[in-house]
C-alpha cells in the first residue's frame, strides 16, 4: 500500500509512499535547527526514530526526546500543513484549512508551498548538495523533497492548486 499525490492539472506527481513524506517532516524539521542526530533512524521517521537510544544510553534518549520534542512542537507552527496531515487520502485546495475536519486530510496548497519554500530556503540551499549527496539517507530525502515541492508549486502556479492524496 503506497501514496499517490496528485494535483489537479499538473502532469507531476508524488509517488514515495508514507515514508516519503515523513523524510519530508525530517528536513523540516532540520530547518528549525534539529541536529540530524536526534533521528538517526535508518528510515529518518520522525515518529520513531530517537526512541532507539532508550536501550543503549537512556541519558541521551531523554535529551533527544526533550529536544525532538521541542522542534516537533515549533513544527506545528511553522508546517501546519505538512505536518498536520494523517497521511491519508484527502485534499488540499487554494481556499483548504487544516483541521477543517476531525480527520486531518485537509489543507491549503498555497500554505504549503510557502511551507516547503520555507525548508528549501533554510535547510536545502544551505546545506551544500555535496554534503547531502555523501550521505544516501539525506539525498533520498532532499529528492522526495525536491519531487514533492515540484508538484505542489506547479499546481499552486499553474493549475487549480487542487492536491488529491490517494
Amino acid at each position: 500500500m503506497g501514496l499517490c499525490i496528485k494535483g489537479k492539472k499538473s502532469k507531476k506527481e508524488y509517488y514515495y509512499s508514507y515514508s516519503g513524506l515523513h523524510q519530508i517532516r525530517w528536513l523540516a524539521l532540520l530547518s528549525l535547527g534539529m541536529s540530524a542526530s536526534i533521528n538517526n533512524n535508518e528510515t529518518y521517521n520522525v515518529c520513531y526514530g530517537y526512541f532507539d537510544n532508550l536501550l543503549t544510553d537512556p541519558l541521551s534518549a531523554i535529551q533527544e526526546r526533550q529536544s525532538f520534542s521541542f522542534y516537533l512542537q515549533e513544527s506545528g507552527y511553522y508546517f501546519p500543513n505538512l505536518m498536520f496531515h494523517s497521511d491519508c487520502e484527502g485534499r488540499y485546495t487554494k481556499v483548504g484549512k487544516v483541521f477543517s475536519n476531525g480527520n486531518l486530510t485537509t489543507g491549503n496548497s498555497i500554505e504549503l508551498l510557502k511551507e516547503l519554500k520555507f525548508i528549501k530556503r533554510r535547510y536545502i540551499n544551505k546545506t551544500k548538495l555535496e554534503e547531502l549527496s555523501k550521505n544516501d539517507l539525506r539525498h533520498h530525502a532532499f529528492e522526495i523533497f525536491n519531487s514533492f515541492y515540484e508538484l505542489v508549486k506547479d499546481e499552486v502556479q499553474n493549475g487549480y492548486g487542487i492536491l488529491t492524496f490517494i
